[in-house]
Parts: C-alpha cells; sequence; structure tokens
C-alpha cells in the first residue's frame, strides 16, 4: 500500500482497539484521513484434502484488526453508516445508509455497479463518487438490459447501457443484507449530507485460524457457493450462487442471522477436474440467538464468504476461519462451540482423566460443560437437551383414528 494509506490504517488502528491515538502521530488523522483508498484483502491458507499431510504454505491477510481481550467502553469498527440512498423499484422507494450499497455479481462483490460485462469506457465509479443513478428500458425492452445514467458527486454524467443479467444490488436493511436484481431497479437517490444510521446494528467479529480478527458490518457478511456438477455434466458453470443460510446434514438451512456464532472444525477437501476446493466434510457448531446449539456438518459443495469493511471487499476462505460471532460491540461475550480442529479447541485445558467417558462430554459435542474460551455465564448459556415439549398436533388417519 502507499504511504499515506498505511498511516491511515496505522493510525485508526488505535481507535479500533479503543486506545487512544498518540499525540504524536495525530497529525496524520488529518493529513492522511482523505487519501483512505480500496483495498482488497484476500485470505488465504493451508487445506486439509483427503490427504491430511498435504498442506500449503499459509499466508496472513495484511493488517487486520485484532480485537483486545477486553475493553474498559465499547469499541465498533471505524467504518460507520454514512448518507442516504432512496432505492427506487416498481414497488415503491426503500431506503438504506448510502455506504451500504454494494454490488454482487457472479464471481464476488463490488464497491460499484458490477453487471455481467461492462460497459465499453470500463468500470463505473464506486458509489461513494455516485449522487444519482436513473435506469430506463433497453428499446427492445428486454428486462436483463437496461441504459444507465449515471450523475457523480462532481457533477459530470455517464451514459451507458449495461448487461445487467446475473447482477444485484446489496445493502443494509433493518440490520440485514437485502438483495434485488439490477433490472428491477429504476433509480438510485444518494444525499452524502444525510446520515441515516448513526451506527450499524450488529458487527460481525470474524476470528481467523491465525488468530487475526476482522470486525465488519453484520449486513456485510455475505455468502456465496457453488454446486458440484455430477459426473455427467459436460460443462460445469463457475458462477457463484447467494445463500441466505448455511445447509446442514440436519436437513435444515440456517440463516446467518439467527445465529449468535458459528465454528469452523477441520475441513477435508476433495479434487475433480472441474475443481480442487470441493468439500467433504465441514464440522460446524452453530449457537441460535436464542440460546439454543447444534453441531452438525454444513451440507456444500463449495463455501465462500465476503464482506466489506472501511478498506473495501474483504474474501474468505471457509477453511482460515475459527469462528464467527455476532455482537454489537467489540467488548461483548459470546458463547461459541469448539469443534475439533478449531483453534479454539487446540488452546482449550484438556479434561482429567478421572472425568467420565460419554457422548456427553465428548469435545464434538456441544453438550460438554466444558468452558468455552468466550463462554456465556452459566445463567446464559443453554446446553444440548433444550428441546422441550410445546403446543398439541392432533394427527388424523384415514382410518378414523386420532392421535395426539
Amino acid at each position: 500500500m502507499t504511504e499515506e494509506e498505511y498511516l491511515y490504517k496505522y493510525t485508526f488502528a488505535f481507535e479500533h482497539l479503543g486506545l487512544p491515538v498518540p499525540p504524536a502521530i495525530l497529525k496524520y488523522r488529518d493529513a492522511y484521513s482523505p487519501a483512505k483508498s480500496v483495498q482488497k484483502q484476500t485470505v488465504h491458507t493451508g487445506r486439509q484434502t483427503g490427504n491430511p499431510a498435504a498442506q500449503k504454505q499459509t499466508a496472513v491477510p495484511a493488517a487486520p484488526q485484532k480485537a483486545p481481550a477486553a475493553a474498559a467502553v465499547p469499541v465498533h469498527s471505524g467504518f460507520r453508516p454514512k448518507g442516504t440512498a432512496v432505492i427506487t423499484t416498481k414497488a415503491g422507494a426503500r431506503k438504506a445508509p448510502a455506504n451500504s450499497l454494494f454490488s454482487m455479481a457472479a464471481y464476488s462483490i463490488f464497491l460499484h455497479p458490477k453487471t455481467k460485462w461492462t460497459h465499453e469506457n470500463g468500470e463505473l465509479p464506486e458509489f461513494a463518487k455516485i449522487r444519482k443513478i436513473e435506469m430506463e428500458p433497453f428499446p427492445d425492452n428486454n428486462e436483463y438490459h437496461r441504459i444507465f445514467h449515471v450523475t457523480l458527486t462532481d457533477g459530470s454524467v455517464i451514459d451507458t447501457d449495461m448487461q445487467t443479467s446475473f447482477s444485484w444490488l446489496g445493502f443494509e436493511e433493518k440490520g440485514h443484507a437485502a438483495k434485488l436484481p439490477w433490472h428491477e431497479v429504476e433509480s438510485i437517490d444518494i444525499d452524502w449530507n444525510s446520515n441515516l444510521l448513526s451506527d450499524w446494528s450488529e458487527y460481525a467479529r470474524v476470528h481467523l485460524r491465525g488468530g487475526d480478527v476482522l470486525f465488519v458490518p453484520a449486513f456485510s457478511l455475505t455468502m456465496a457457493g457453488r454446486r458440484r456438477p455430477d459426473s455427467n455434466t459436460a460443462g460445469y458453470n463457475r458462477s457463484l450462487t447467494w445463500p441466505d443460510t448455511i445447509k446442514t446434514s440436519r436437513g435444515t438451512g440456517v440463516p446467518l442471522r439467527d445465529l449468535s456464532s458459528i465454528s469452523f472444525g477441520a475441513m477435508i477437501f476433495e479434487e475433480d477436474r472441474w475443481e480442487k476446493d470441493w468439500f467433504k466434510e465441514v464440522p460446524i457448531g452453530l449457537v441460535y440467538k436464542d440460546g439454543r446449539q447444534m453441531s452438525t456438518f454444513a451440507k456444500e459443495d463449495y463455501l465462500k464468504f465476503f464482506a466489506i469493511d472501511d478498506f473495501g471487499v474483504v474474501e474468505i476462505l471457509p477453511d482460515t476461519l475459527d469462528h464467527i460471532d455476532f455482537v454489537k460491540d467489540i467488548a461483548e461475550e459470546v458463547f461459541h462451540a469448539d469443534l475439533p480442529g478449531s483453534q479454539a479447541a487446540q488452546n482449550a485445558p484438556q479434561p482429567s482423566s478421572a472425568a467420565p467417558s460419554s457422548a456427553a462430554s465428548s469435545s464434538a459435542s456441544l453438550s460438554s460443560s466444558a468452558p468455552s474460551s468466550a463462554a456465556l455465564s452459566s445463567a446464559k448459556k443453554h446446553t444440548w437437551g433444550d428441546y422441550e415439549p410445546k403446543g398439541t398436533a392432533y394427527i388424523h388417519l384415514k382410518d378414523g383414528r386420532e392421535l395426539k
């Protein structure tokens, strides 16, 4: 990165940690704060393949934010809501923080309108440089092809026709990520001087296996996946799908918004002629916001996480993750499951040899009474088996019997 970017990141790291910025470097805050630029961060690490001994060299992301062991006061990420965007569709208007806008295409997420094919002059500017976007139908009324009239903050205008299939507009709405196909959007009006929100309602704390922590608005944490083709497939589409839930081997799809944390155990990958990153086994531990816990496996063929912070788009491969928790501030403690192969499980104290041996005390089960590295108090922590009788079902059989 440039010197200006480095100085900005260095000085603002103090605030991310809840520490006072030393007076000697306060001058850089004013001198270089306009020099913030988008920095794409991609996290790669070693994978466990069918042969666990086959490992790749580990690399860590540039200058990640770290969560302190304890904080005296709540501390939030430096990336805060800014401006107000009014998004108009045929169904009506919706409002969102202007800097929450991002575009989802077939392969990633972007901080500018991204389409399957960019216009002849290159990509459109980032949302931070846009004041208004107006769309009109293409002459042949092709709903997947639109004409864009883009007014920038400096008053200049860009007119171009765009192919908008396989492309969506994402934004924050009521604390979660909303998604609209670009061809349904009629206009976007942005007022950068009027803030819709003063703070994000929730944050995602992404704990990497190397010990680093990324702190991002929860709405921006997005999943993308691929479906593994069967043996008869002649061709393979590598475009990403954008699920709102993690599918599990329990036969359920779990929305991220329902979870307080998700832990990842040791993953096993498989290779074929299409990809090297197909999942064979993904152990996960889920802790719901209502306190329930579940130890299971993710039923995903391929999965990648994306997020946005004040430096741009972050791409996170799941085998780099130890766990993710969702908090109101960085000082908040959240219980998370210590699965086999996770960093928390490796650091946890070993049980006494006198401890009873049972499935309930196994490290692979969330029923273990051993404290997690970020456990809630016993008054708040739910145990395995909280499923209680509720309601009555009347089952009418064809032979006239009724069961309750």
